[in-house]
């Protein structure tokens, strides 16, 4: 098999019991600030989202994104995230961090994540990895032509970037999603 021919990685489970109680804690305002997708790509595949960035640069133009307002209230769990992963994963550290809903009967449209632009460096070493806060049992996840049911607390790698993607909610609750990006160490010395 060729190395891109992947669609998912498993690196095991989370707890998600404190990531909920703090999801829970923010407000309709908290997730109706931040809406450059909606605003800024008026035809982007994640219309249907909502997103509060804990740590984050929208335009990946740093190795590390930005901490946002939010991120005091985050920062233990970021740690604790980062934690799990450097032992599951190997050693490395978390550069973005954001929260996003995908309300009940809401779908993120088949695209596919671009990596081209000379500015997005940190993109093309990092994991993407979603870690569900919030989900159902018919929140479909598919990458390529593989699709998966989006279970709570599953720490999961997508392979984004080789392979068309897509979130289908088809359920009665919202999905809520942590979705960070992971550098390996080794990899991490190109950055800084």
């Amino acid at each position: 098999m060729n190395s891109s021919d992947w669609t998912f990685n498993f690196f095991g489970e989370y707890d998600v019991t404190k990531a909920k109680e703090l999801v829970l804690s923010h407000s309709q305002e908290d997730w109706n600030k931040y809406r450059w997708r909606q605003v800024e790509q008026k035809n982007s595949a994640h219309m249907q989202s909502y997103q509060i960035p804990i740590i984050y640069d929208p335009d990946y133009d740093h190795a590390v994104g930005k901490k946002t307002e939010h991120f005091s209230k985050w920062k233990e769990e970021v740690r604790h995230i980062e934690e799990t992963l450097q032992k599951n994963i190997g050693p490395g550290k978390i550069l973005r961090f954001i929260l996003v809903n995908l309300p009940a009967g809401k779908e993120v449209g088949p695209h596919r994540d671009g990596i081209t632009h000379e500015t997005r460096e940190s993109l093309k070493i990092a994991r993407r990895i979603q870690i569900p806060i919030f989900s159902n049992q018919k929140v479909f996840l598919k990458v390529k032509d593989q699709e998966i049911i989006s279970q709570e607390g599953a720490i999961v790698e997508l392979n984004q970037y080789q392979h068309i993607h897509s979130v289908r909610n088809e359920g009665d609750t919202d999905r809520i999603v942590i979705i960070l990006d992971y550098v390996d160490f080794p990899k991490k010395q190109l950055l800084f």
